[in-house]
């Protein structure tokens, strides 16, 4: 913990990467590998630390800290993966609405999306931004017409 709040994120992986296995899957431990993974950008860690925490059955307070964590850092591609994993989270048993409104989530993750528009995964092939784009309108249709 004091290696990331000192943005030493190698020494903070270095201590990760020495813990027993239980430790590893630990939803706290979990969530400061997504940290270490955002100061590093490394977009696949942080994917499966998301994954992770919802395949333990994480308490949905560590999902959203993760998506505010990588909003806060401005990483675009993973706040689109952790308000994608908060819908899932949705899906998979409703989210108190004090909490985090599913119309919220989608709204964020269409707009997350839109602003990833001219980056170059989607500049060389549009139409993986079409179908992701179309894919967030048509789960949301589908979500709201189901209550």
């Amino acid at each position: 913990m004091c290696s990331l709040d000192g943005d030493d994120s190698k020494t903070a992986r270095l201590v990760y990467d020495g813990m027993t296995d239980e430790s590893k899957r630990e939803p706290a431990t979990q969530y400061l590998l997504f940290k270490i993974a955002i100061a590093t950008e490394d977009c696949q860690t942080a994917a499966h630390c998301l994954k992770s925490m919802l395949e333990n059955k994480s308490d949905i307070n560590n999902v959203l800290a993760c998506a505010h964590a990588a909003q806060k850092a401005h990483a675009k591609h993973i706040t689109l993966e952790a308000t994608q994993s908060l819908i899932a989270c949705h899906d998979a048993e409703p989210i108190e609405k004090s909490r985090v409104a599913l119309v919220a989530l989608y709204r964020c993750s269409i707009r997350l999306l839109q602003g990833l528009v001219d980056e170059p995964m989607y500049a060389e092939e549009p139409e993986i931004f079409i179908q992701r784009l179309c894919g967030f309108f048509e789960s949301g249709e589908y979500s709201f017409h189901k209550k």
